[in-house]
């Protein structure tokens, strides 16, 4: 795992959900936990090079 910090994958989070790229589940038996899945109608985005270019380079123009 990525030795990244807690506010750059916050931040990196929150762009994704904004983008509507991923979804937030809050965990019912821990409301403090929270899980991410990518949102269904994003996966093609995704998959086909709508976030990334490869070999994996972010486009901050998003």
């Amino acid at each position: 795992m990525a030795n990244l910090s807690d506010r750059t994958v916050r931040y990196a989070l929150k762009i994704l959900k904004e983008r509507g790229f991923i979804k937030e589940i809050v965990l019912l038996g821990d409301a403090r936990k929270r899980v991410y899945a990518l949102s269904s109608k994003n996966v093609e985005d995704v998959i086909n090079g709508g976030l990334f270019k490869f070999p994996l380079e972010f486009d901050a123009k998003l």
